[in-house]
């Protein structure tokens, strides 16, 4: 009788032994295929996506014044994926054309081209697409474009404002400089208030870039804060002034973002092949 239960007692011991070591053992193939997994995911999904930054550049090139060979060493040294070039034009007819040789410096990349005299240039790794051109108000045209970058489409929009009516320049208005000021404002005004517009209420992702000609805590940059990111403020390094090369003292370049963007750095470059520096920013998407 002792016996008898003695084995029923150890037969349930058996029992209970090999269900503990199944569910050990199954939380083990469990934790084993979590972390699998986990460690898939991040080389396969998450690394990239966590780790992948899209490189920005704008530049006013002076109409490659100052060596268009230059202009194009700065753009491949700076290993840039989107580049927004202003005074892209030639300043007169005899004169080679800047963006044409900056083109077929590019080795490939894609492009477009707009804005009043052909001045904007886009020039990008990834494919483009849906290019257009719109007035900024009464004066200068903005170039706009969409790129394709991870499956997603990303606007584009070029711009070089104006900082007066054609024909006016503060060297031709010295006497007046109050009411030159006031001008110079409006102007700056109109072209912002026109470009808020065409933004509009856009819900894909997109980069906004280029000479505002507008420094730092006036009406243009205030305006773009309010619905953009300014890189330079999210993610900035040094002072960030791009103007003039030479004595650089005013920050009126500008790359802007759409909430869709992590702003991982922002700076300028410090290259003299320009009156301008360029702006280079690192975007996560």
């Amino acid at each position: 009788m002792i016996n008898g239960r003695l084995e029923v007692r150890r037969r349930s011991l058996c029992v209970c032994v090999t269900i503990i070591v199944m569910r050990a053992a199954s939380q083990r193939l469990l934790l084993v295929a979590l972390v699998l997994f986990f460690c898939l995911w991040l080389a396969f999904g998450g690394a990239q996506a966590s780790t992948r930054k899209l490189r920005v550049l704008t530049y006013n090139i002076h109409a490659g014044t100052y060596g268009v060979s230059r202009v194009a060493t700065v753009l491949k040294d700076s290993a840039a994926d989107v580049i927004f070039i202003q005074e892209g034009h030639r300043l007169a007819r005899t004169a080679d054309d800047p963006s044409t040789q900056l083109i077929a410096a590019s080795r490939g990349r894609f492009w477009v081209r707009g804005g009043s005299g052909g001045e904007l240039l886009i020039l990008s790794r990834y494919p483009l697409s849906q290019r257009s051109e719109h007035r900024l108000g009464r004066f200068r045209r903005c170039l706009t474009c969409t790129m394709k970058y991870d499956d997603r489409d990303v606007r584009l929009i070029n711009v070089h404002f104006s900082t007066a009516a054609s024909g006016q320049s503060l060297s031709r208005n010295v006497h007046r400089i109050p009411q030159y000021l006031r001008h110079t404002s409006a102007v700056r005004k109109e072209q912002a208030d026109a470009l808020i517009r065409i933004i509009g209420a856009a819900s894909s992702p997109f980069i906004v870039a280029g000479d505002f000609n507008s420094v730092p805590n006036t009406y243009v940059p205030d305006l773009l804060s309010s619905r953009l990111t300014d890189c330079f403020l999210r993610a900035g390094t040094g002072a960030g002034a791009t103007y003039s090369e030479s004595a650089p003292l005013l920050r009126i370049d500008y790359i802007f973002v759409s909430s869709h963007f992590i702003v991982a750095r922002c700076t300028t470059l410090k290259y003299r092949t320009s009156d301008h520096l360029p702006v280079l920013a690192e975007l996560k998407l």
